[in-house]
């Protein structure tokens, strides 16, 4: 598969769904075809990591400090995280609670409700 023209720091698969990083930008893939279906501009910073959350939901975070939600389904930022006083550079989901960590700080919890998060999420 060819498509990026930088480092890639993140991948995650869904379904027949794969999504990688590079740069601002978050490309979508099919896996049955190998082929590019979007790319989309996600961030001010380098995508550094990205998760899945729930069916439909890809969580992802940058070099700006930033973690912001994605529908899937209709390919919208539906909510950004911000006040992450450090570059993120970990995200994992477990038991619909979110946690980031950052480059020098331990892991941080964030649930759905405090986090403003979509309950669909």
């Amino acid at each position: 598969i060819e498509g990026h023209s930088s480092p890639i720091y993140s991948v995650v698969s869904i379904g027949n769904m794969l999504y990688s990083s590079s740069n601002k930008n978050f490309k979508i893939w099919s896996l049955d075809s190998m082929q590019m279906i979007s790319d989309i501009s996600a961030h001010t910073g380098p995508i550094k990591c990205m998760t899945i959350w729930g069916e439909k939901n890809l969580v992802v975070t940058a070099c700006d400090k930033t973690i912001s939600l994605w529908d899937l389904v209709s390919l919208q930022n539906v909510a950004t995280l911000k006040g992450h006083k450090d570059e993120i550079r970990s995200l994992h989901v477990c038991n619909g609670i979110l946690y980031s960590c950052l480059l020098y700080t331990s892991p941080s919890p964030r649930d759905r409700q405090k986090s403003r998060m979509p309950s669909s999420a």
